[in-house]
């Protein structure tokens, strides 16, 4: 009994651990004070695969949210830091419907959203599904 008891307590422990350094890689190590977010609807059609560099000419007013709420502010972190790189089945462009920008006190990060893929840190990532259901429901 006792042992079961130890290995629960040693599991949440470790559950716990991963969870937080997940959470709070980019707050740990930058702050991330606000999130600001530029979109538009995920569904609008396009010619051709609008670039982030592109966004926000391609797309003439997106909409702008700015959250400051540290609870949505961790839960967007989670999504970010859980994101699955691609594999060879996904197209290595990204078509970008959201740009988030991390805003720190020392340097803002930059990261672009598509239906299918995702570009952070010079990465392409499959885009999270809640990510992407949280930022069309803002």
């Amino acid at each position: 009994m006792n042992k079961l008891v130890i290995t629960i307590l040693i599991g949440i422990g470790l559950f716990s651990m991963f969870i937080n350094k997940n959470l709070c890689t980019y707050n740990k190590t930058y702050r991330v004070n606000v999130i600001k977010i530029k979109k538009v609807d995920f569904n609008i059609l396009t010619f051709a695969a609008v670039k982030c560099i592109d966004f926000d000419t391609y797309f003439n007013f997106p909409k702008e949210i700015i959250i400051k709420d540290k609870t949505l502010i961790d839960e967007i972190l989670l999504l970010l830091n859980n994101l699955e790189l691609i594999d060879s089945t996904y197209s290595s462009e990204i078509d970008t419907r959201a740009v988030i920008e991390l805003k720190m006190d020392s340097k803002d990060i930059i990261i672009c959203i598509g239906n299918l893929t995702t570009i952070k840190n010079g990465k392409i990532y499959k885009t999270s599904t809640t990510l992407k259901n949280i930022i069309e429901s803002l």
